[in-house]
């Protein structure tokens, strides 16, 4: 059965390779991206997206070009409520998505609080709202990163702890804080930290 998809952070480090490889995979019939609503034209940052993959296209071996045809860019802001999304493409998106992969952070480590609060705690927030009106959603993967370790040091367990750990600066916490959101969610998720 062709999946049909929604991706935050596409254009993010990690988010060009996900998007292709989704789009190398087959059985993707549909990728909604979610760009963040910029001054710039939604259309100037999906052919800087489009440039990305045709150079990791490039760079592989054999035939490894992809097909944009199920590529399906939407401007949004993960900071509000619903997304900011408007019109057609949320409704559909509501009824047909059975994947989110929410890879969209700030990951500047000197950023304002409130800037990585906002993004990495409020955007997860409304993620995961969104992803509970979901009919179809069989998962919810949000990319991570080890930096919730925080200062400890030795052997860490993959699992979640309850109690904060020490934190170097403000995104190691708020990205700690959007985990103990999506664990504690009542939607089928998962935690994958880079």
């Amino acid at each position: 059965m062709a999946r049909s998809i929604l991706l935050t952070g596409a254009t993010g480090a990690l988010g060009p390779h996900v998007l292709y490889e989704l789009l190398r995979s087959g059985d993707v019939e549909r990728v909604f991206v979610l760009l963040r609503r910029t001054t710039h034209p939604l259309e100037h940052r999906v052919n800087e997206l489009r440039q990305a993959i045709r150079v990791l296209s490039a760079g592989a071996e054999g035939d490894c070009s992809v097909s944009w045809d199920g590529v399906i860019p939407v401007a949004v802001d993960i900071t509000e409520t619903d997304l900011a999304l408007g019109g057609d493409t949320s409704i559909d998106a509501l009824r047909t998505v059975d994947t989110i992969i929410h890879a969209a952070a700030n990951t500047n480590f000197t950023a304002p609080a409130k800037d990585l609060f906002d993004v990495n705690v409020v955007g997860t927030r409304n993620l995961l709202e969104f992803a509970r009106r979901c009919p179809r959603l069989q998962q919810f993967m949000f990319v991570s990163t080890v930096c919730v370790a925080g200062t400890r040091t030795g052997m860490i367990s993959e699992c979640l702890d309850e109690a904060p750990p020490a934190f170097v600066n403000e995104y190691e916490r708020t990205k700690w804080q959007a985990e103990q959101l999506v664990a504690a969610a009542d939607v089928p998720a998962r935690i994958v930290r880079l």
